[in-house]
């Protein structure tokens, strides 16, 4: 799997491909922290109310599904209208970069081994998977064996904020190992 199958990978995961997609994070919406200069950024941007700022400020857009507060701060630096940004997949891809560049602390690291180590923990996946009888005995093997998943488990962490092998990371790795084989495995990516 390359990088650009990787991208691919994680837009299905995350979205469905959607480059439209939006998820507001009520939680997010209710606590009354919010980062002033970024807030204050979204609404000169969008030029939009203080209370739609910061609807944006709490939900996630695109087929990355990054967070607003993520995309107008300087892990992102979108300069544009939310509705500019989903409708054009050069910029979605660029602040999908952007945010993997913060997450692994602006390493190459991101470009040329991520990719390739989750290829092969998927695989992995997939050989438990042939050897298991039913979906709970392979969530379990999963479970059991979580250090075989490092990489995944660790993008997963950085990524989403799920910690392996809760439900909620184990979900996530589903979704990876479905959209792998369904959309780059088929292909021969």
């Amino acid at each position: 799997m390359t990088f650009e199958d990787f991208k691919i990978l994680i837009a299905y995961v995350e979205s469905n491909n959607n480059q439209f997609a939006i998820r507001f994070e009520p939680h997010l919406y209710s606590r009354s922290k919010y980062n002033k200069k970024i807030l204050d950024l979204i609404q000169t941007i969008n030029e939009c109310s203080l209370e739609t700022a910061k609807v944006i400020y709490c939900s996630a857009f695109g087929k990355y599904q990054i967070m607003g507060f993520n995309l107008y701060s300087n892990i992102c630096n979108i300069n544009e209208n939310i509705f500019i940004f989903c409708c054009d997949n050069r910029l979605q891809d660029k602040a999908f970069v952007q945010y993997l560049l913060h997450r692994y602390k602006n390493t190459q690291y991101v470009f040329f081994d991520l990719a390739k180590n989750i290829t092969k923990e998927l695989e992995y996946a997939e050989q438990i998977a042939n050897e298991t009888s039913s979906t709970s005995a392979f969530l379990d093997v999963l479970r059991t064996n979580s250090e075989k998943f490092k990489e995944t488990a660790r993008f997963i962490r950085r990524y989403n904020g799920a910690i392996f092998p809760s439900d909620h990371a184990l979900d996530y790795f589903l979704r990876m190992f479905y959209y792998y084989d369904k959309r780059i495995r088929k292909k021969g990516g």
